[in-house]
C-alpha cells in the first residue's frame, strides 16, 4: 500500500518519494524571474501559445526553465553547450545549440 502525505507551501521539491510514502506539495514555492525578450520573439511565443490554446506564455517559459534546471542538475553543472530540439508535426527535428564556451 502506498500512502500519500499532502504538504502546504514549501520551497522543497513538489514530490518526495520515500519507500511507500509519497509526499505531494499542494503549492510548491516559486520565485519570479525577469527576462528581456525582444518584441518580435515575444510575438512569436504569444502566437504559438494562442494556437495551442491549452498553454500560456508563462507556462511555456516555466517548463523550459524547469527543463534547463533538470539538465543542469543531472549533469552536475558540467556542461559545455545546451541543445534545444523541436519536433514539428511532420516529425522533422529542428535543433539549436547554445555553446557556453
Amino acid at each position: 500500500m502506498v500512502l500519500a502525505k499532502i504538504r502546504g507551501n514549501t520551497s522543497e521539491n513538489a514530490v518526495i518519494i520515500d519507500g511507500n510514502v509519497i509526499e505531494i506539495s499542494l503549492k510548491p514555492r516559486k520565485r519570479m524571474i525577469s527576462l528581456r525578450v525582444n518584441e518580435e520573439d515575444l510575438e512569436i511565443i504569444d502566437k504559438f501559445a494562442a494556437r495551442q490554446g491549452s498553454i500560456s506564455r508563462t507556462l511555456l517559459l516555466t517548463r523550459v526553465m524547469e527543463a534547463l534546471a533538470e539538465g543542469l542538475k543531472r549533469s552536475n553543472g558540467e556542461i559545455t553547450s545546451i541543445t534545444l530540439s523541436f519536433k514539428t508535426k511532420s516529425m522533422e527535428t529542428i535543433s539549436i545549440q547554445l555553446n557556453l564556451n
